[in-house]
């Protein structure tokens, strides 16, 4: 038989959860307790969504293991909603599963309409609900699947035999995208400005014509005629109001017809001045790029020949030497070194990333007198001191590289600070990114 993912999900959080959750991000425990159902079978049917195909259901396989998800690192709960950096990297992961599962801009915000309305909360509220639950339900499905051995294949098989369970407590999607459309406007027949005003006058010359008719007898000439009189004035009243219903109809087109002419004027003008914006800036764009990937050509006072990148660190870095030389003093400036990512904890250096450290050492060796400083930095995840250490170790493994390429380590003195120096928001995965770098600078 097979396990009820809802129950499972539930059972894995256990009640304490939407006790701590609630105040991060503002609202009830109760609130979020009732609509966990809710919540939990729209990231079960995204997951289910995702694995109909054999990439998708591969995609959130690998998702999993990958992160660590399958192991036990989502079961601490009171550590994980109760420590500020913990939140921060769980609110990252959460963005991950998210997009991972609804996608982007529109996709996801329809997904979102659809619970939002269904709980009676804030779009944005459930959007903050929805990252924060994720990493626990695709923990806890990840530890069940690693339980059992199963694949990618099998992950798929499980989330389609709880689709009924799925459907019963998901939102409708047409509660949050069903707007009545506007009733067309119709004119008002009674207007004495337009349409059949001119019904009214018309109606009371005839009563007047019958009135004068009945009262006379109708029986002589002289009723004839005053009857033929009544007759005559009422015939041109009528073709006074045609000539005017006409007239206004004529001008409602004319004038349609020139706010037409405009509004289209407008959408030309437009249309070719946002082609022109775009023209533009992909040029820019492309010319910049160009720029930076230019091939460039050093030669060094030891008579070594340098080929680089026009934007590269090298080219900038012996720029700045060769600048401040000239002018006999060094102005404070430091360089990020831009292609040295290391994997998380580790202060070793793959053998990928050495073209980068070979073209600063051969230009430090160009400049036998100059000093420098390499600065380690990490982002704002993890114990305070560990990371401290850490970038002090990553500083040092470029030290010891460059030593290794002919760079003396008298000349080279190395800090770590960990993440006291933040350069972007550590609340985002890209900033974090940014966060995690050494840099070069002249020591004087």
């Amino acid at each position: 038989m097979s396990v009820d993912l809802i129950k499972l999900a539930t059972d894995a959080i256990g009640g304490n959860f939407f006790k701590l959750l609630g105040p991060i991000v503002g609202t009830s425990e109760s609130s979020l307790s009732s609509g966990f159902p809710a919540i939990a079978s729209t990231i079960f049917n995204g997951m289910m969504n995702k694995s109909s195909s054999s990439n998708g259901a591969s995609a959130i396989f690998d998702f999993i293991k990958d992160r660590g998800l399958d192991g036990d690192s989502m079961l601490d709960i009171e550590g994980l909603l109760g420590n500020k950096d913990s939140l921060s990297k769980l609110g990252g992961l959460g963005e991950e599963a998210t997009e991972l599962l609804f996608g982007k801009g529109q996709a996801q915000d329809s997904v979102l309409s659809g619970l939002a309305s269904h709980l009676g909360l804030g779009k944005g509220l459930t959007g903050s609900i929805l990252k924060m639950v994720a990493p626990f339900i695709l923990s806890a499905i990840g530890r069940y699947v690693k339980s059992k051995a199963l694949n990618a294949v099998g992950l798929g098989s499980l989330l389609s035999s709880n689709k009924g369970s799925f459907a019963q407590f998901m939102p409708a999607a047409s509660a949050s995208t069903g707007f009545a459309a506007n009733a067309p406007h119709t004119p008002n027949n009674n207007s004495s400005k337009g349409g059949f005003g001119w019904a009214l006058p018309l109606l009371l010359l005839l009563g007047l014509a019958w009135f004068v008719f009945s009262k006379l007898g109708g029986t002589n000439l002289e009723d004839y005629e005053v009857t033929k009189n009544v007759t005559k004035a009422v015939t041109n009243k009528a073709a006074e109001a045609n000539k005017m219903v006409q007239e206004k109809a004529a001008s409602v087109i004319e004038e349609s017809a020139n706010t037409a002419k405009a509004a289209i004027a407008k959408t030309k003008e437009t249309a070719a001045n946002a082609v022109k914006d775009v023209v533009t800036k992909t040029k820019e764009e492309a010319t910049n790029a160009i720029e930076k990937v230019k091939a460039v050509t050093i030669k060094l006072s030891d008579g070594s020949v340098l080929e680089t990148a026009n934007n590269s660190l090298a080219s900038k870095f012996y720029g700045y030497l060769k600048g401040a030389g000239t002018a006999g003093t060094y102005a404070s400036k430091s360089f990020v070194f831009e292609s040295l990512n290391f994997k998380s904890g580790s202060d070793v250096i793959e053998s990928s990333l050495y073209n980068e450290l070979n073209e600063v050492g051969t230009i430090l060796k160009s400049f036998p007198e100059t000093k420098i400083v390499l600065e380690g930095h990490t982002d704002s995840s993890g114990d305070s001191d560990a990371n401290k250490v850490l970038s002090q170790n990553r500083a040092k493994s470029v030290m010891e590289y460059l030593a290794s390429k002919g760079v003396p380590t008298q000349r080279v003195r190395f800090a770590g600070y960990g993440s006291e120096k933040p350069i972007a928001d550590n609340s985002t995965p890209e900033g974090m990114r940014k966060n995690r770098r050494v840099t070069i600078a002249v020591d004087k």
